[in-house]
């Protein structure tokens, strides 16, 4: 059986769940193929101080994965992925803004050289790069217009701001979330962590409030911290079921817990990794799992050509011992992600070639 775009939206190693099903989404993306020229895939991050974070690249590999399963069918395909300089600047002070924006044009070349090193062939665009044009202007515009006139449009608006957030926001206006949902509803497909559904919902429904065909979201499994122990988890629900922001190496205040690319030695991957959770149970949070699934993804770019992993139905099959599991984690983030982006690591430091 080839490995096709269904078979990439059905991989359990990678995608907790989606919407609409991964066969809705394969016939639906087919059939916009045949009256569009193009099929636009999308992920968008934003990013902080600390790093470049190897969670990242699941999300890279992820949406280059349908782009390229897409060109081999002979479909237009655009996979973008968006580094939202702009909506980092939203909640800081004017006065780091500038610097932010470096910050954000660092990740974009960061994303490009992932994606040179790998061959992708991914878009890597910044938000200041198009939200400044009057195209998008205008469509920020129609989408603030039928809130105003729409009563439950507005409300859809609202529903993607966190609760806590919600005055806030609306003594500016609700902009990020006009300019999230104005940027989002054109996408064929979205990729993202699963605590998107918030706002990717509310703009799904926007959308079609606007005659556009609806969006679709696949959304990959969480993010975990390495070395936390299961009284982490269980004290801390919402980390247990929506992990940490991939994107962002300080979220929740955790990137002792992360790796970051360029700055996390092999000493210290080897050291979160044998002091991470590793469990049968698959409800736990599995952060080494990922880690493999991640490097496994890099491994196969490195030759060439996509296809099944099932490193997750092996392991709780148990035909993978615990063990396995960690030293194939430390052995694949080395050899097929630090190696191959060109840092050496030597101690405590990261001396780039």
């Amino acid at each position: 059986m080839s490995f096709d775009l269904k078979a990439l939206l059905n991989q359990t190693s990678l995608v907790v769940n989606s919407t609409p099903s991964p066969v809705e989404i394969d016939e639906n993306i087919h059939a916009r193929a045949k009256n569009k020229k193009t099929i636009r895939v999308m992920y968008g991050e934003t990013y902080d101080r600390l790093g470049h974070t190897f969670d990242s690249l699941k999300y890279y590999f992820y949406v280059a994965a349908v782009g390229n399963l897409l060109r081999k069918e002979g479909v237009p395909v655009e996979p973008t992925i968006l580094v939202a300089d702009v909506a980092t600047c939203r909640n800081e002070p004017e006065s780091r803004h500038a610097e932010l924006m470096e910050l954000g044009k660092g990740r974009a070349n960061f994303v490009r050289e992932i994606d040179e090193t790998y061959h992708l062939g991914l878009n890597v665009i910044l938000m200041s790069e198009y939200l400044f044009t009057d195209e998008f202007q205008e469509q920020v515009s129609r989408v603030r217009k039928l809130a105003d006139v729409n009563k439950e449009v507005f409300n859809w608006i609202e529903q993607t701001v966190p609760a806590s957030k919600v005055e806030i926001e609306n003594d500016k206006g609700f902009a990020y979330a006009f300019d999230e949902v104005a940027t989002i509803i054109n996408y064929d497909l979205k990729v993202g962590p699963p605590r998107e559904i918030f706002y990717d919902e509310p703009a799904r429904r926007i959308g079609q409030a606007m005659g556009l065909e609806p969006l679709q979201c696949v959304y990959l499994h969480p993010t975990f911290p390495l070395a936390m122990n299961r009284g982490f988890f269980l004290k801390d629900e919402e980390v247990a079921q929506y992990g940490v922001t991939p994107y962002k190496a300080g979220s929740r205040g955790l990137e002792a817990n992360r790796i970051v690319l360029g700055q996390t030695s092999i000493e210290s991957v080897v050291e979160l990794v044998n002091n991470s959770i590793v469990s049968y149970k698959p409800t736990m949070p599995n952060p080494v799992l990922d880690l493999v699934v991640i490097s496994e993804m890099a491994h196969q770019y490195m030759n060439g050509e996509v296809s099944s992993i099932d490193i997750r139905e092996r392991f709780f099959d148990k035909t993978i011992s615990t063990d396995q599991l960690k030293q194939t984690a430390i052995e694949n983030v080395t050899n097929y992600v630090l190696n191959p982006l060109d840092f050496v690591i030597q101690g405590e430091k990261i001396y780039e070639r």
